[in-house]
């Protein structure tokens, strides 16, 4: 059942199986996004990063059998009263900052993850999340780590989202090239992992969620709801980048030259 049965019955009648997943993503790839868009229904719930710290790792099998003992917790969140069909989280297989929290150059990463997968077995299922073009993910990582600007301007108090909007950075080519490299090999490795998993596995992308309904509702068919209750799903969040590529790059002749001839130039047009 779909949205008619939280309307009649203001709670969501309860499934025969939780279903469980994990959404592989990178940071700047559009997840903080993903994840409030599906925690506005009512009876699905996404955590962060809980393959982060030790101590987050050992209650997290606790946290997705019972998210209503943590809603207090967490803020603007939705009333323990519903009944949960599906519940997730996600994990960075691809992040830049020092290993403070999750290291994706740690190598305990995949087996923690699939020894929770199989764990869950036909009912535990990936969603890989990814940022289609890396250059833009690459700015966006340039934007968040600018002084006051460590995260999503509408979660920072005091940011003022039309100045950003009117921002412009350069990047620096060897750094970029660098990241552009990393993200296409970690790309290749994180799909290699969820294909030889033996788990289901949808592949999106961050940039059609944005301008296509239709990839929403593959996300909530893989889940085992109902794309009429694609109406429920929203966020707060908007974009902070917003002009294009050479308007917010302020070196953009320098970076068009490097990109010219690689593999990385349709980057440049997409």
């Amino acid at each position: 059942k779909g949205l008619s049965s939280y309307v009649q019955t203001g709670y969501c009648q309860k499934n025969s199986k939780l279903v469980n997943f994990i959404t592989m993503s990178e940071q700047r790839s559009g997840s903080t996004w993903f994840k409030e868009m599906l925690n506005g229904h009512p009876c699905m719930f996404m955590y962060g990063e809980m393959f982060m710290r030790q101590e987050k790792r050992k209650r997290f099998s606790t946290m997705l059998e019972s998210p209503q003992k943590f809603m207090a917790k967490i803020p603007d969140t939705k009333p323990a009263t519903c009944r949960y069909w599906v519940v997730g989280m996600k994990a960075f297989h691809y992040t830049t900052p020092v290993p403070t929290t999750l290291n994706p150059r740690n190598k305990e990463l995949t087996p923690r993850v699939m020894q929770w997968m199989k764990k869950q077995g036909s009912y535990a299922r990936f969603i890989h999340m990814e940022r289609h073009n890396f250059l833009d993910r690459h700015l966006s990582d340039v934007r968040a780590n600018s002084p006051g600007l460590g995260g999503h301007c509408q979660k920072i108090k005091g940011c003022d989202t039309s100045k950003v909007h009117d921002m412009r950075w350069d990047l620096k080519v060897n750094e970029m090239m660098k990241y552009l490299k990393e993200a296409e090999k970690q790309s290749a490795s994180v799909k290699s992992m969820m294909s030889s998993s033996g788990q289901p596995v949808l592949s999106i992308k961050y940039d059609e969620l944005r301008t296509k309904q239709e990839v929403w509702c593959q996300v909530l068919n893989f889940l085992g709801v109902s794309c009429a209750d694609l109406v429920l799903l929203h966020s707060s969040l908007k974009k902070d980048i917003t002009k294009g590529r050479d308007h917010v790059i302020r070196n953009y002749d320098e970076v068009e030259k490097a990109l010219k001839g690689s593999q990385f130039e349709w980057m440049l047009e997409s």
